[in-house]
């Protein structure tokens, strides 16, 4: 007699399961900073985000400002000019232990400042010939990657230093190696790299060797990440995508989503006018 409930408590379970996995899920924010409440933020545009040991650091392309948020302040340096704190045409910012690495790619170079954005050092990436990379990343052994679209390889340098040598050459992988948006590593050194034209997100391992395809479901991918032992693909929509296929779906307030950075369970999205603090909770894969 006790047969149909245990059928329907099983259709219950299997319903529940198939909301959780097959729907999207919601996020919503946990706390935000308004930018120009910042003293120091007049005419400061940030087109970046990075996060490490809960410091925000955010950089404005256009004006070539670096910026440390201190409280209700801002912390700046660079500017136009050709002070040593000067940049010409800054595309990408990395967050590393205590260390900011701000990369130019007009004068193929990377820039290294301390927390107090101190400059420490600058070293051009330049062989033979230089290379323009639109965007870098680093590994847990401080070795920078970055990606020449001239090439179409990813390069992989000896620690800190101008030394590189080829890592990936997505010129025996795909013929779309020119709409490679994104690359990010993970605590154990794997690589992924989001391929626009494709809507693709490709995986390798530590030596660089590719180990599983994945087709994305969102549209108009931008930034992937290594969160909760999982990549993760975030688009300018607000939705996050899994290698699972989980997704989930950002809370933006109809505000334009401009770059996202992540520290432990904490997701900092970056709009034209806030900064949103996302937690997010444990994701059951």
């Amino acid at each position: 007699m006790r047969m149909p409930l245990v059928k329907n408590k099983i259709h219950f379970l299997l319903l529940s399961l198939f909301f959780q996995i097959g729907f999207a899920q919601d996020l919503f924010q946990a706390d935000k900073i308004t930018i120009n409440q910042l003293y120091g933020a007049i005419n400061f545009s940030p087109s970046l985000i990075t996060v490490s040991n809960k410091q925000i650091f955010l950089l404005d392309k256009k004006s070539r400002i670096l910026a440390k948020i201190n409280n209700d302040s801002l912390n700046t340096v660079g500017g136009f000019g050709g002070s040593r704190y000067g940049m010409f045409d800054p595309v990408d910012l990395i967050a590393d232990q205590l260390d900011i690495f701000v990369l130019e790619q007009g004068t193929s170079k990377i820039s290294r400042f301390d927390f107090n954005l101190n400059l420490i050092q600058t070293f051009p990436l330049s062989s033979l010939e230089p290379k323009y990379p639109p965007f870098f990343n680093i590994d847990s052994k401080r070795n920078i990657l970055f990606y020449s679209p001239e090439d179409g390889i990813l390069f992989k340098t000896e620690s800190i230093s101008n030394k590189f040598f080829n890592f990936i050459d997505f010129n025996l992988l795909t013929d779309s190696y020119d709409c490679l948006l994104d690359i990010a590593i993970s605590r154990n050194d794997q690589c992924a790299v989001i391929f626009s034209c494709t809507n693709e997100l490709l995986m390798f391992n530590r030596n660089g060797s590719l180990t599983r395809r994945f087709k994305l479901t969102i549209k108009n991918p931008f930034k992937v990440s290594w969160f909760d032992n999982n990549w993760a693909v975030f688009n300018d929509m607000g939705q996050l995508e899994f290698q699972n296929a989980q997704i989930l779906n950002i809370d933006t307030e109809e505000t334009n989503i401009i770059d996202i950075a992540h520290e432990n369970n904490l997701l900092y999205v970056l709009t034209d006018s806030i900064i949103k603090i996302i937690e997010i909770p444990k994701i059951s894969f």
